[in-house]
């Protein structure tokens, strides 16, 4: 007997979906067990494999978020550190787009600047310091 929580599950999801999805788990079991496999081999195979998707839609959802984020900074003003040099190493930008590597542009200006790491855009779209090369040059919003 089907719990309730499966039953409204099923109701939201495409049907056709949820068949396609049992026909290719059954090609699957068939397949690896004719290959030799174990049952517990085949369970272990394929909730790696639903595991790795929800993975992957994780990472999507949270990269969405911060490009949604990064968006919401278009027109403001930040400031880029070479934090190698002594002098006239402070410039302010203005932000007009984000890239398509999840970059900022900065209007009068061609190319795009890349985050150093995923946590430096966190930190970034927070207002904090954070760094397009680690150690030697930062960005940080103004205001």
């Amino acid at each position: 007997m089907k719990s309730e929580n499966t039953e409204r599950i099923e109701s939201l999801v495409d049907l056709y979906a949820i068949d396609h999805f049992k026909q290719s788990t059954n090609i699957i079991i068939v397949d690896m067990i004719n290959e030799g496999w174990e049952y517990n081999d085949v369970r272990e195979y394929l909730f790696d494999k639903i595991e790795e998707n929800i993975a992957a839609h994780k990472r999507q959802d949270a990269m969405d978020e911060l490009t949604h984020k990064c968006a919401q900074l278009i027109g403001r003003k930040c400031i880029v550190i070479d934090e190698m040099l002594k002098q006239n190493n402070v410039e302010v930008h203005t932000i007009s787009e984000i890239g398509e590597n999840g970059g900022l542009r900065f209007e009068g200006y061609a190319g795009e600047t890349i985050f150093a790491f995923d946590y430096d855009i966190k930190l970034f779209t927070q207002g904090y310091k954070a760094y397009i090369h680690p150690g030697e040059v930062s960005i940080q919003l103004v205001g």
